[in-house]
């Protein structure tokens, strides 16, 4: 595309979510949501990703997984989603009532409205929100935690919440209400690398390394 090149280079990384982009699967846990698989074309450029709508719950809608990390260090979250009819989402948000992380995002406007953290043990910075072609965005924060069971995951609202009310956001669902979502990942470090797929066990990709010799003349 001209300009200057430039070469990924990324550490070895474990993507820890099974079923990285089959939200149908049973290891996904779908709070008062339900998923349609294989709806509209991913970032990959497949036909792969999936529709999240909401039930009529008055309870929390949600999308997450169940894993086990380890207390006090650091992982990253980050899912692709892409507007549907649902404006506000929230990254990490439902280990339950007194606890736990959210990092709470505006679909319309791309931009991260607030960051907030309550229990012993959570917390969460470096949140984000990149930009991809055909209106995906790729949300991300880094977290810690308080318990060695954790729920990363996404959920939807209604209303823009404001800094240090509760993420436990409970209104009336609408089954019209949707946003798309794929390529969930969780993995340990301080911020988010590519996309590693999965499809029924945690990933890693390798350390990459770049070698050539004889070009000391040409590096600034």
């Amino acid at each position: 595309g001209g300009g200057c090149p430039s070469i990924l280079i990324e550490p070895q990384r474990t993507n820890l979510l099974t079923y990285s982009q089959d939200f149908s699967n049973s290891a996904w846990i779908k709070t008062n949501s339900t998923i349609l698989s294989n709806n509209i074309i991913s970032p990959d450029g497949s036909i792969n990703a999936s529709k999240l709508s909401e039930s009529t719950s008055t309870n929390v809608k949600a999308l997450s997984q169940n894993i086990t990390v380890t207390i006090g260090t650091t992982y990253t979250i980050s899912y692709f989603v892409k507007k549907g009819t649902r404006r506000y989402i929230g990254l990490e948000c439902f280990l339950n009532s007194v606890k736990g992380n959210i990092a709470f995002f505006d679909l319309d406007t791309n931009t991260l409205l607030y960051e907030f953290s309550q229990g012993s043990g959570y917390s969460i910075s470096n949140s984000k929100i990149e930009t991809y072609k055909d209106g995906w965005v790729r949300l991300s924060a880094s977290v810690t935690f308080g318990d060695t069971t954790a729920f990363p995951g996404i959920c939807l609202a209604s209303t823009k919440w404001t800094t240090g009310t509760s993420y436990n956001n409970t209104y009336a669902g609408n089954t019209s209400e949707f946003v798309n979502v794929w390529g969930g990942q969780v993995e340990l470090g301080s911020y988010a690398t590519s996309y590693i797929p999965t499809a029924g066990t945690a990933v890693t990709r390798v350390v990459d390394n770049c070698f050539k010799s004889g070009i000391g003349s040409l590096i600034g």
